[in-house]
């Protein structure tokens, strides 16, 4: 079996004990038997097998598979409550909608994805070897207001996926700043052979807990109060513009955040269904610029 399948088969498994909760081996060898990824036809999982696949998604997942002789020798996910890994999280809703999708091929073109542009993956899989190994990339990158390619090595903190397009947050070798790389606009990426220590207090969620969208900013936390609408407001309440979001009064959202451009840019995106109330400086801001919009159409 491939290093691919078999990668493919441990999710497989923990999507399904997270999907059904729990499950005895009869039951698992049961969904198995139907499964795409069962190319062998088999009728069941060989129980040194099973006992690899546990311990392997122990290991490179940190999920806790165990049996409950109590409650009939059921497999159950011991640590679901803490299973808050955003890249488990992204990897096991795509595999759930692979899985859909090839066990539902009759309505396959009946279900519309969002598309990722593929420069974003060609180089996805040595960043994240390099993430794994802690191993310096060397890169050539030409952001769209750049004259032409450069080429450097630079630390990889972590990946973040935003707005259909993954990008690296990492640490220039030669001057130490901190960038982030959109992986659509890399022209090269390779691994050198060079180690580097991460910071013991890195924190990816929590460096980019302060913002919206992709791009960190070296601005202050301000409270941002808006004003929306009734169609607004009840899309901000089923889906958060940002963990801080709480209502202070009908239609009123706060937020404690860093007003990054990509957060503004989320505001403009809501046209007249909002205002912004506090602070001034935004307020006006987007004042201006709805202004500039209606004279372009003059």
């Amino acid at each position: 079996m491939t290093p691919t399948a078999t990668f493919r088969r441990y999710l497989w498994l923990v999507d399904l004990l997270n999907r059904y909760i729990s499950l005895t081996r009869e039951q698992i060898d049961y969904e198995w038997e139907k499964s795409y990824l069962n190319y062998n036809g088999e009728k069941e999982i060989p129980r040194r097998t099973f006992c690899r696949m546990l311990d392997a998604i122990r290991d490179i997942f940190e999920v806790d598979i165990v049996c409950s002789k109590k409650d009939g020798n059921v497999y159950y996910i011991e640590n679901r409550d803490d299973m808050d890994n955003s890249a488990l999280r992204y990897m096991l809703q795509l595999f759930s909608i692979s899985n859909l999708l090839h066990e539902s091929k009759r309505i396959k073109s009946r279900i519309v994805l969002e598309d990722v542009p593929s420069q974003s993956n060609q180089y996805l899989q040595k960043i994240v070897e390099a993430l794994s190994d802690n191993l310096i990339l060397q890169i050539t990158y030409q952001g769209f207001t750049m004259q032409r390619a450069y080429t450097f090595d630079v630390k990889p903190y972590c990946l973040r996926y935003y707005g259909q397009r993954w990008y690296l947050l990492s640490k220039r070798v030669d001057n130490g700043n901190m960038r982030l790389f959109a992986l659509d606009r890399m022209q090269d990426a390779q691994k050198t052979k060079r180690h580097f220590n991460l910071p013991d207090d890195f924190d990816a969620n929590e460096y980019f807990r302060r913002y919206v969208g992709a791009m960190p900013e070296d601005k202050p936390i301000e409270q941002v109060v808006i004003k929306a609408n009734e169609f607004r407001s009840n899309y901000l309440r089923s889906l958060p513009l940002h963990h801080s979001q709480h209502e202070i009064d009908e239609g009123v959202f706060e937020y404690t955040i860093v007003p990054t451009a990509d957060f503004i840019q989320e505001l403009r995106a809501m046209g007249a269904d909002i205002v912004v109330v506090e602070p001034q400086w935004l307020a006006k801001q987007m004042k201006e610029d709805a202004q500039k919009v209606l004279k372009a159409y003059r």
